[in-house]
């Protein structure tokens, strides 16, 4: 039998908290800019996702970043002209 697994820290982030990380580990002086037409409609019955972690957790299994630490090390590979 086959089994899915959630893979997450179990906490939201939102885009905007994603941006704002990126933008503040790159160093740069950028404005995040957010539109009204793009917020999820006020009639979604679930207003921010997260991940069900529990049942890999039950496997023993923890994540090794945090969504900065992972984001830092993303842009890093980006910047490496190696890869």
């Amino acid at each position: 039998s086959t089994s899915a697994y959630n893979i997450g820290r179990g906490e939201s982030v939102s885009i905007g908290d994603i941006a704002k990380m990126a933008i503040d580990i790159i160093g740069k002086d950028v404005e995040v800019i957010s539109t009204s037409d793009r917020q999820r409609s006020e009639d979604v019955e679930i207003p921010r996702h997260v991940a069900d972690v529990n049942k890999i957790n039950k496997l023993g299994w923890e994540p090794e970043y945090s969504v900065r630490e992972g984001l830092h090390e993303m842009i890093n590979l980006e910047d490496n002209d190696d890869i």
